[in-house]
């Protein structure tokens, strides 16, 4: 490696450094994969809209990061100067809907298959599919490692900001971002001692994960690939609308709801009524000036326990939830691997087997929407499972609100059969 194209070369966060073991660890399985796909319509300005996806490469340092770890204490992130988007084109106007419709499933699934070099930058490509005179397709696959959900709008609404600019043969002065460093830089200032007194607190007693409805076993070798499935639920609208009341009624939030439920359908399951599962927390500190125009991967997974009080209402045990979390918020730096080894079950053993993360859909904010219409394109994900993503749990539940919201649960079918996970979802529902 040439060190004249080296920027900057900087730590891992925590999950970072997880993702990064997993994703090493189980190659094959194409962990922490994202894929994004959506419908652009309008008069594309084809050069311009990769000029512009070009300039916010140049802007945020992660979109040009690739990592190192053999010979090295601890693994880097090392940020390269000029690294050329990985930037297809394609035109299928010789195809009707029926072919187009297949092949851009092939194309995705081929994409997916690919994986990525974790040594090579960038990780992340770009294609754009032309399917009509006035209608492209645009897939961006990326690995998570490198931007969480907050910094999917920004990166969005940037390329949205420059695509005018230079259709019309301008140029545009954006304030100069700060690096992804600095959260880093940040991280290495806290204090895990009093992280350490909370955690060994919350998680007092806790010997076991919580049980799942596993319907197999399943053998550790290295050819055991996790196989991961996705299915899909639309809650319905009247029990959507009924969740956002209870939670204006009660000043709690969806999150905390969708959590109590899931700690309810898991100790109907387990028969416990103590459970613990994982949750996503967004991570990124109010203390770090302009953290929320980095781009980066902030988000961390933290343990979330749960016990349930018979004697409590509803709203008097969501509350106390919601609280619960509140306090926990201030520990969201926390690395998981070390909370394990704070935890009686200690380091090596798994503090929870479901994961469950809450997502504000920032692609679909109506500040993006704005954005759209000054650029003269729409962006159109025509359906919410248009996100393609793997992780390391046995079983991962986004959930993403609405007028109606929306389930994707991705599970290891070497753990769950179909009809298991159907079943489950329906539950769920139920529950809600």
């Amino acid at each position: 490696m040439n060190k004249k194209d080296i920027e900057d070369i900087f730590g891992l966060s925590p999950l970072q450094q997880g993702m990064l073991f997993h994703a090493l660890s189980n190659e094959d399985s194409k962990l922490y994969f994202e894929q994004l796909n959506c419908t652009l319509r309008g008069g594309v300005n084809v050069p311009a809209l990769k000029r512009a996806w070009d300039k916010v490469a140049e802007r945020h340092a992660v979109l040009r990061t690739s990592f190192a770890w053999e010979g090295i204490k601890k693994p880097v992130q090392i940020v390269h100067r000029h690294k050329p988007l990985d930037w297809v084109e394609l035109d299928w106007r010789d195809r009707d809907a029926a072919e187009q419709k297949i092949a851009l499933a092939d194309y995705a699934q081929s994409d997916r298959t690919r994986g990525y070099d974790m040594t090579k930058a960038p990780l992340m490509r770009l294609a754009l599919i032309r399917l009509t005179d006035d209608a492209y397709h645009f897939i961006w696959s990326y690995h998570h490692v490198l931007v969480d959900g907050w910094s999917l709008s920004i990166i969005f609404r940037e390329a949205l900001q420059f695509y005018p600019a230079f259709s019309n043969g301008q140029d545009l002065d954006l304030p100069a971002p700060t690096s992804f460093r600095t959260y880093i830089e940040w991280l290495a200032k806290q204090n895990l001692g009093e992280a350490e007194t909370f955690w060994r607190t919350t998680l007092k007693d806790f010997l076991a994960p919580t049980p799942l409805p596993f319907d197999f076993v399943h053998a550790n070798g290295a050819a055991d690939v996790p196989r991961f499935y996705t299915q899909h639920l639309l809650i319905e609208r009247t029990i959507s609308a009924g969740l956002q009341q209870l939670a204006r009624q009660y000043q709690l939030t969806v999150n905390t709801i969708v959590q109590g439920a899931w700690a309810l359908l898991l100790s109907r399951y387990s028969g416990s009524r103590d459970v613990i599962f994982g949750a996503a927390v967004s991570g990124r500190p109010a203390g770090l000036p302009g953290v929320e125009a980095i781009v980066g991967n902030f988000t961390n997974t933290l343990p979330v326990r749960v016990q349930l009080d018979a004697k409590k209402t509803v709203a008097s045990w969501l509350r106390q939830l919601q609280s619960d979390q509140l306090q926990a918020r201030q520990y969201d730096y926390s690395p998981l691997a070390q909370v394990q080894g704070w935890s009686e079950m200690g380091r090596g053993h798994g503090l929870f087997d479901s994961f469950l993360a809450f997502e504000n859909s920032p692609i679909n904010s109506s500040s993006l929407q704005q954005e759209q219409r000054t650029s003269g394109i729409s962006a159109e994900t025509n359906e919410q499972s248009s996100n393609y993503e793997k992780s390391s749990w046995s079983i991962t539940l986004g959930v993403v609100p609405g007028e109606q919201i929306f389930l994707q649960l991705t599970y290891d079918q070497r753990r769950f059969t179909d009809d298991t996970i159907t079943r489950l979802l329906q539950h769920f529902q139920h529950v809600l």
